[in-house]
């Protein structure tokens, strides 16, 4: 039953944005009353309601965070975009090599160092 009631939420996120085709903020803000009826009706939790009023805040802030890696981050790729700076690198690995997956590898290279900045894990 405790599965259940975890699988659900996840669920909720997929109805709410591919069945009923909701924003992402409607679908999120769903999702989070869908989980908090679970928390309240369901009391193999045990929660209370300073907890949860904690874990919703806390896991507002890491969205906050995640929102703004992803901004910046998209924001970056335009910027390089706009001035060529993509398509130099797409010619740049495809003339360093014809092997496909050597090619990914260079790439995945490049751009892992830039996975670990801006979100740091919360203990």
């Amino acid at each position: 039953m405790m599965l259940l009631m975890a699988i659900i939420p996840i669920l909720s996120v997929f109805i709410f944005l591919f069945f009923l085709k909701q924003t992402s903020l409607r679908a999120g803000v769903f999702s989070l009353m869908v989980v908090i009826m679970i928390t309240f009706l369901y009391h193999g939790y045990k929660l209370t309601p300073e907890n949860m009023v904690h874990s919703s805040l806390k896991g507002l802030f890491i969205s906050f965070i995640a929102a703004y890696v992803l901004f910046f981050g998209i924001l970056l790729f335009h910027f390089i975009d706009g001035v060529g700076g993509i398509q130099s690198i797409a010619s740049f690995i495809s003339q360093a090599t014809n092997d496909h997956i050597i090619q990914v590898l260079i790439l995945v290279a490049g751009i892992s160092p830039l996975e670990l900045t801006g979100v740091t894990r919360d203990s």
